[in-house]
Parts: structure tokens; C-alpha cells; sequence
């Protein structure tokens, strides 16, 4: 029996994110530092060493970004169901958005369903506690789930939430779903920084 095994040149990695490594001090690496293991922190920079919180390593800092655009390959779905029977807006869900990206547009989108049959219920995109999105709702005769979509600014670091209510029946329970954010993303390559 034949296995295949395929072998990545990780090289090409780091020459796309990191195309000049290069010493911009005037004293040279210590043998410590040469032996030291390559790291990288919640930000992507690459650290001559395992400890990234230690001012003395030397730290090659990532500066290229990820502009989205609106597209449909999904970067994040949250299967749910996360229900409430709150008369007034309440956070369900949410996603951060990593550090990485620009400001740009993301396609999101969210399941609306309910179980009441007497009054309509509401859903709508907020990003950061503040309202974004249009307030999607479906009638006391739709008990769903209806899609809502939405192509929606947002930039790395932000929360985007799925806020919703119930109408005036107190027995009626909102459920969201598939709670998912999309993008088509352009990579901006830059020169990094090293910093020690």
C-alpha cells in the first residue's frame, strides 16, 4: 500500500508575510538569540524566541493586512441556537474579528425563527454594542428560519453581534441560527519592522 505524503516549503510562507528578515541593529544576535526557537503572538509577530513577552527578544513585527471586500467564503459561522424571549434588544451572539484586517465589507448573515403565532419577532446586526444592520423581522405567521443578509463595514478588532427580541407575546421565544460572516479578502503585503 502506497501513502502520500506531501511536503510544504514553509519558506514561501514566510517570504509572502515576510519578505525582509534582517538585522537593522548595530550589535549582532547573541548565541543565545541564534539558538533561541521562532514565535509568533496573537498579532502574528514573529519573535526570536518562546517567550514574546521579553523586551530583550527580538521581535519582527507583521504589518500586512487583510482588506475584505464582500464575497461568500465564510471566515466564521456560529451554529447556534441561541434563543431569548427578552422584549427588548439583547446580545445572542458575536464574533471578533481578528487583528489582522482592514477596514473593509463583510457579508453577514443570521437565521430568525420563532414559536409564537400571534405577533412578530426581531433580529439585527450590531457591531460593538451599537446598532449596524437593518432590523429584520418575520410575522406572527412565518415561524421561520428566514435568512437575513447584509454587506456590513467592519474592521480587525471589532465585535460583530446578532441582537434580537421578541413582539408583545410574552410566551413567544426568538431562536437564532447559523450566525455567519463572509468576505473575499486582498492581501496587502508590506515590509516589516524588527524591533528589539
Amino acid at each position: 500500500m502506497a501513502i502520500g505524503i506531501e511536503v510544504y516549503d514553509l519558506s514561501l510562507m514566510f517570504q509572502a508575510l515576510y519578505p525582509r528578515i534582517h538585522n537593522t541593529a548595530s550589535a549582532p544576535l547573541t548565541a543565545a538569540q541564534k539558538q533561541a526557537d521562532l514565535a509568533f503572538d496573537s498579532d502574528k509577530n514573529l519573535y526570536i524566541s518562546t517567550d514574546t513577552s521579553a523586551a530583550s527578544d527580538w521581535k519582527l513585527v507583521n504589518t500586512s493586512t487583510l482588506v475584505p471586500s464582500a464575497g461568500t467564503t465564510v471566515r466564521k459561522t456560529l451554529a447556534g441556537p441561541y434563543t431569548t424571549s427578552s422584549a427588548s434588544y439583547v446580545k445572542v451572539a458575536e464574533i471578533s474579528v481578528p487583528t489582522i484586517y482592514a477596514s473593509g465589507t463583510f457579508t453577514v448573515l443570521f437565521s430568525l425563527a420563532h414559536s409564537g403565532t400571534t405577533q412578530p419577532v426581531y433580529g439585527r446586526v450590531y457591531k460593538n454594542g451599537s446598532a449596524l444592520g437593518t432590523e429584520q423581522s418575520i410575522d406572527k405567521d412565518t415561524p421561520g428560519p428566514a435568512v437575513e443578509t447584509e454587506n456590513l463595514a467592519a474592521t480587525g478588532g471589532d465585535l460583530l453581534q446578532v441582537y434580537a427580541k421578541r413582539g408583545s407575546d410574552a410566551t413567544d421565544v426568538v431562536t437564532i441560527t447559523a450566525f455567519t460572516v463572509k468576505s473575499t479578502d486582498t492581501l496587502t503585503a508590506t515590509t516589516p519592522t524588527v524591533t528589539w
